[in-house]
């Protein structure tokens, strides 16, 4: 039964792990769009570009970052969350 059991809570581990990994990947989707946004902002410098095209690119940039800083926090909890669980895992191992 304790064997089952750990076998369990190794499971749930991995899932916390496979969700941290997921959390990463978010993350680097976020850099990556933070990046695209940040080229079109500075691609508004053009001179036929209108005060619209800059506003709208100034507001992608925006959100953008607040995205990327949204997913490095989620990655950072997910992240100290998992360091609880394997250790306690690791306290749960049978002898």
């Amino acid at each position: 039964m304790v064997t089952d059991q750990f076998e369990f809570f190794f499971d749930v581990v991995e899932q916390k792990r496979a969700g941290v990994a997921s959390r990463r990947e978010t993350e680097r989707q976020r850099e990556r769009e933070q990046l695209a946004a940040w080229f079109e902002f500075m691609a508004m410098g053009h001179p036929e570009a209108t005060e619209e095209d800059r506003q709208a690119a100034r507001d992608r940039l925006q959100a953008a970052e607040e995205s990327l800083i949204q997913a490095r926090a989620d990655v950072a909890e997910a992240g100290r969350r998992l360091v609880i669980f394997e250790d306690y895992l690791r306290q749960c191992s049978p002898a």
